[in-house]
C-alpha cells in the first residue's frame, strides 16, 4: 500500500495552497513554501538554481502568451534579465520578476484591446496565397510582426466562423461581404470582452498572474507537479 502511494506521488504530485492573493507578499510566501515542501517531499526534487529559474520563466511565458502575440521581442529581451534570478526571488521572498512582468503584461493586454477596437472598421482582404502557421514554440516577434500575425488570426477566425455556419461553402468568395463583416464584428466583440475580463478588475488580474506564476514555480520541478489555489480546490 505504501509502495503504491509513493508510485502515485511519482506520477502526479499536487501542491495545494489556501489563501488570498491580494498582496505580493502572500504570493512570495506561497512560492517559498511550495519550493520548500516539494524539495522535502518530492520523489526527485530539483535544485533551485539558475537552470530551474529559466524553466519557471519559460513556463510563465508559455502560459500567458502561448502564441507569442502579447510580449514583443523587445519585451522578452528586457525581461530576460530575470531568467537566472527567479530562484533568488523565491528563496529571498522577493517579487522583482513578478512586479515587472505583471506591469508589462497589463500594458500589452490594454494595447491589444485598443488594437481590436481600432480594427472594427477595417475591411479584411483574403488573398489566395495568404497563410497562417501555428507552432508549439512561441516566436519572438516585433510589435509590427505581432500586429500582422494578429490580423491573420482574425481573418482565420472569420473564415472559420463563416464555414461553420454553412458546411457546403468552401471558397471565401462565396461568403458575402456582409456575412464576413458580421463574423468579424462578432469575433472582435468576443476578444474585447475576453481582454476586459482580465484587465478591468485589478484584483482578478492580479490573481490570474500570480496563479500563473505559482503554476510555473511548481511545473518547473516536473510536468506532473501542479499548483491549485483555494478557488481551484473549491470547484
Amino acid at each position: 500500500m505504501i509502495r503504491n502511494s509513493i508510485l502515485l506521488l511519482c506520477v502526479f504530485s499536487v501542491f495545494l495552497v489556501q489563501g488570498s492573493f491580494s498582496q505580493n507578499s502572500q504570493t512570495e510566501e506561497h512560492a517559498y513554501m511550495m519550493v520548500q515542501s516539494i524539495q522535502k517531499f518530492h520523489y526527485f526534487p530539483k535544485e533551485v538554481n539558475d537552470t530551474y529559474s529559466e524553466s519557471v520563466f519559460d513556463r510563465f511565458i508559455e502560459i500567458t502568451d502561448p502564441f507569442g502575440v502579447i510580449f514583443t521581442k523587445s519585451d522578452l529581451q528586457d525581461l530576460a534579465k530575470y531568467k537566472h534570478s527567479i530562484d533568488d526571488d523565491i528563496l529571498k521572498k522577493e517579487s522583482s520578476f513578478l512586479n515587472d512582468i505583471s506591469t508589462k503584461y497589463n500594458e500589452r493586454l490594454t494595447e491589444i484591446r485598443s488594437w481590436y477596437v481600432n480594427s472594427t472598421d477595417i475591411d479584411l482582404d483574403f488573398p489566395e496565397n495568404d497563410s497562417i502557421t501555428f507552432s508549439n514554440n512561441s516566436p519572438e516577434l516585433s510589435k509590427d510582426e505581432q500586429d500582422l500575425f494578429r490580423m491573420k488570426i482574425l481573418k482565420f477566425k472569420v473564415l472559420t466562423e463563416c464555414m461553420l455556419s454553412n458546411d457546403s461553402v468552401l471558397n471565401v468568395e462565396d461568403f458575402s461581404a456582409q456575412k464576413r463583416n458580421e463574423a468579424k464584428q462578432n469575433i472582435i466583440k468576443n476578444e474585447i470582452c475576453r481582454l476586459e475580463s482580465k484587465i478591468s478588475d485589478p484584483e482578478s488580474f492580479e490573481k490570474y498572474v500570480h496563479s500563473a506564476y505559482l503554476h510555473s514555480v511548481a511545473y518547473a520541478f516536473d510536468p506532473h507537479t501542479d499548483y491549485f489555489s483555494g478557488e481551484d480546490m473549491d470547484m
